[in-house]
């Protein structure tokens, strides 16, 4: 994402939080901007796929954004997960009807909609609003070359084993 924003920096940090922790690096070359949008996600993967040594894995700041990685991927000929595993931050619905269903970070969106609502009603009313943190939580699906989850939907509406 926009590394002008909170959204985009913080997206990026936290993400070089969790690799190190893991004992990990995230060299400069691996990390692209993007405003939020499909052809954002595009172009910033299609310059991963040009490095000399391109990434295993792709995650995407936003759900758009990975959309796009998709189809740079795609327009490779390359097979997600197979040639490289795709996640995003942003669960989106229809992510288990993209061929693979992507990973993401589902956020709770409507606890997220109820505090940017008090945090407005606080700045209408002259208080000083809260900043709040909430939890997201991890959804595992094909991208990154794990097997479907037991819940996951198939197109046709039913369960896969």
């Amino acid at each position: 994402g926009p590394a002008a924003t909170t959204t985009g920096s913080e997206r990026v940090e936290a993400f070089r939080d969790a690799l190190a922790e893991y004992g990990l690096d995230l060299p400069a070359a691996y990390v692209g901007q993007g405003d939020f949008q499909a052809a954002s996600g595009r172009r910033a993967t299609e310059r991963f796929l040009d490095l000399p040594t391109p990434p295993d894995v792709v995650f995407a700041a936003d759900n758009l954004m990975a959309l796009g990685a998709l189809d740079a991927v795609r327009a490779r000929g390359l097979r997600v997960p197979h040639d490289i595993a795709l996640a995003a931050f942003d669960d989106i619905p229809w992510f288990v009807h993209t061929d693979p269903p992507i990973t993401a970070i589902a956020q709770p969106t409507g606890e997220l909609g109820r505090a940017a609502v008090r945090a407005l009603a606080d700045r209408i009313e002259g208080r000083t609003p809260q900043s709040v943190t909430l939890p997201a939580r991890l959804v595992v699906r094909r991208s990154c070359g794990e097997p479907a989850a037991p819940t996951e939907e198939t197109p046709a509406g039913r369960s896969t084993p």
